[in-house]
């Protein structure tokens, strides 16, 4: 089976690709042929995403494989007219400029930025 990129596939779709594998590795123990490389082969995955699925299986159980909601968690959002203010602020100046603890602009320093000037 050639490899596709299953990025293009929907959640839901993406969930059940992931039970399939997870129930082929699970038979190891009764038939030998049933390997992290076979898994890949047949659902058109990489040998590093069969790895994938089958570590968050391990730790997390079907709970770490199953769909998921995506995007931005619910809650406070800042408003346009804010997101253009950050921007701003983060072309003109560096974030020691703006005396947060960091040297270049980082997820953690925009966090910050904005947790300071708007509290969310």
């Amino acid at each position: 089976m050639e490899k596709q990129d299953a990025r293009q596939n929907s959640p839901s779709a993406q969930a059940a690709i992931r039970l399939q594998v997870v129930k082929f590795l699970r038979n190891k123990k009764r038939d030998k042929t049933c390997t992290q490389q076979r898994a890949a082969e047949l659902y058109g995955l990489s040998i590093q995403g069969v790895k994938k699925i089958w570590k968050q299986y391990k730790e997390g159980g079907l709970h770490a494989i199953e769909e998921k909601k995506r995007g931005v968690k619910e809650g406070k959002k800042i408003s346009g007219k804010q997101a253009a203010e950050i921007r701003r602020l983060i072309k003109d100046r560096m974030p020691d400029q703006l005396q947060l603890p960091f040297a270049l602009w980082t997820r953690e320093a925009v966090q910050q930025l904005i947790f300071r000037l708007f509290e969310v």
